[in-house]
């Protein structure tokens, strides 16, 4: 193990950025295996000193702000080092397996970066919850089928459908345009319900490059109530082309078994 002056140096030419537990372990010792408890103990003692000394500041468990003594506020630091704070907890927590999916996939599409209070995640284990602050939260769920698919999970098949999109400087895996849209169909939060404003908003930017193909595909695997609020809201704007598209599809998938009026 190096001695604590040649730590502190090493995280000074990484002021102002985010680390895990796992990054300081491999300052403090090369040879750090991550599973060693007598290995992580060390490491413990070593961001104890750390602490004390404002080299760097806690932002979550396992995860601290290289401050290098400087003064920090961590909510600013939190709101300003969002994205980059997400990655590192999304790298921890799934390995890279996961993409961002739903309302703030939408938003970003639109090119809204802005730190939602709750960000929702489709991963390919179990779910976690996750609390970033006090306002932010980051919930990861594994992504099934519906139950003509005996709701499988379907993480596997819909990583195809997503893309590494730079946001504030961070490469995070991102639903396409189709995916995000349906996904943000889906009933979620019960209490304040589908965010019809947000997507007819999308609609109105890019429903022309929208992919017959590619939605079709999703809906065979899950998303045929998606679907039907999807024809409906494209109803309700009068945009007759995707009106006819998702009741092609919905023919096509289910033998035309969708709600309301035929046209």
């Amino acid at each position: 193990m190096i001695s604590f002056d040649k730590i502190v140096k090493k995280l000074w030419k990484l002021s102002g950025t985010v680390v895990t537990i796992d990054d300081i372990s491999d300052i403090t010792d090369p040879d750090f295996r991550k599973k060693s408890l007598t290995k992580r103990f060390t490491t413990y003692k070593v961001l104890y000193r750390l602490k004390a000394f404002h080299i760097i500041t806690p932002i979550r468990q396992g995860l601290y702000f290289v401050s290098n003594g400087a003064g920090t506020n961590i909510d600013a630091i939190i709101e300003d080092r969002y994205w980059s704070i997400v990655k590192k907890i999304l790298s921890r927590e799934t390995g890279g397996e996961y993409f961002l999916s739903g309302n703030k996939a939408l938003e970003i599409l639109m090119k809204d970066y802005g730190a939602p209070k709750k960000l929702l995640v489709s991963g390919k284990e179990s779910t976690k919850n996750l609390q970033i602050s006090d306002l932010s939260t980051l919930s990861i769920r594994p992504i099934t089928s519906g139950k003509k698919t005996l709701n499988k999970n379907i993480f596997s098949l819909l990583k195809k459908y997503t893309n590494p999109t730079d946001i504030d400087g961070e490469k995070l895996n991102v639903a396409c345009a189709e995916l995000a849209l349906l996904d943000t169909l889906l009933l979620r939060d019960m209490e304040n319900g589908i965010d019809e404003y947000l997507v007819k908003k999308f609609l109105k930017r890019s429903s022309k490059t929208l992919s017959r193909k590619i939605l079709w595909e999703l809906v065979s695997l899950k998303y045929i109530t998606a679907i039907n609020r999807l024809r409906s809201i494209a109803k309700e704007m009068n945009n007759t082309p995707l009106y006819e598209m998702c009741i092609d599809i919905i023919k096509q998938e289910w033998g035309g078994c969708f709600v309301g009026d035929k046209k």
